[in-house]
């Protein structure tokens, strides 16, 4: 548990204080901060937000404003986490939230409970209109990239962690953790692929440019796409994978087989090229599969990681596709 603030005693202390040598609140923080906090964290997050602000808000109003009730409530209800009692503390931060949908900390706070509920798009919805709300809230920016590892968005929780290293205070554990995490990421990038960070992410914009030429049947532009990333990231399996299923939409068979192959070369247990590689070899040169959306798998989240196996659920869905279809031809006598 936290100490109490240094200043008011009642509420937790979050923040260090310089002026007062001690941890203080932030309701406190906010109401004795001045000119002598400027190299403080705080102070220049409000200074940058206040900077940023478009000319229409009035002066000297501030959207990230504390609000001493508010907080102190949040903190009960966090008290109430760390006590178990998830039902109470929800109802609590949902009376808080249906009467200030404009404040950020009780939007990371809902996202906190929606943590320790394992509901993962609802935390990360609530820390991503915190953000929005207050774009220097490094500790939301923070917790957002903790879902995302937790949903397999190594991307966004790259970004995320970033955000917090650029913003956060150098001196705060998780600011630290983010660093470290980056770091030791990028080095085993390095390691492996031979490629830092930005690659990375270059690699995976390329990427989801490529999965949207396939939605859009755009089916040349995302093979050119695809080897954009391989030429980023030069044993990616799902760009080979892609790729072939690319050329049995255009009737190229051979190619197609090719790609499966390079797929397998580099992952022998990529269950994906398997099964495409199986069906290609089945059909004729030039034929094309029938017309119809690609099915959107991720596979080594969806399958390896969850221990489960994309052939046998295959074998399952065709084996129920036929026994739907054999009791639909059925005929039954009238009466």
């Amino acid at each position: 548990m936290k100490k109490a603030c240094a200043i008011c005693a009642k509420s937790k202390g979050k923040r260090a204080c310089k002026q007062k040598d001690g941890i203080i609140c932030p309701p406190c923080c906010a109401a004795i901060r001045n000119s002598s906090c400027a190299d403080y964290l705080h102070f220049k997050a409000s200074e940058i937000y206040e900077a940023s602000k478009p000319e229409y808000f009035p002066q000297n109003s501030f959207i990230a404003a504390v609000d001493e009730e508010i907080e102190e409530t949040l903190d009960q209800a966090m008290d109430l986490v760390e006590k178990g009692s998830l039902e109470e503390a929800e109802n609590i931060v949902a009376g808080l939230l249906r009467d200030n949908p404009r404040y950020h900390s009780t939007h990371f706070s809902m996202g906190v409970i929606h943590i320790e509920r394992k509901r993962w798009d609802e935390a990360l919805s609530c820390f991503e209109k915190a953000i929005d709300i207050f774009p220097y809230f490094w500790e939301a920016h923070f917790n957002k990239a903790s879902v995302c590892l937790k949903k397999y968005d190594l991307k966004n929780a790259v970004l995320a962690y970033r955000r917090v290293v650029e913003i956060g205070d150098p001196d705060e554990k998780e600011v630290k953790h983010a660093k470290n995490f980056l770091s030791d990421l990028e080095q085993d990038m390095l390691e492996n692929d031979g490629i830092d960070l930005d690659s990375y992410l270059k690699s995976s914009d390329r990427f989801e440019q490529a999965l949207s030429c396939m939605d859009n049947q755009e089916w040349e532009n995302a093979i050119g796409c695809f080897k954009g990333c391989l030429n980023i990231i030069k044993r990616h399996v799902q760009s080979y994978g892609n790729i072939g299923l690319c050329h049995l939409q255009l009737g190229q068979k051979e190619p197609a087989i090719k790609a499966f192959n390079q797929a397998l070369e580099i992952d022998p247990d990529y269950e994906l090229a398997i099964v495409n590689r199986s069906l290609a070899v089945a059909m004729k040169d030039g034929e094309k599969p029938e017309p119809g959306r690609i099915e959107t798998v991720d596979y080594y989240k969806d399958y390896p990681m969850k221990g489960k196996s994309y052939i046998r659920s295959f074998i399952q869905n065709i084996k129920q596709s036929l026994h739907k279809k054999k009791r639909q031809s059925k005929t039954y006598p009238s009466e």
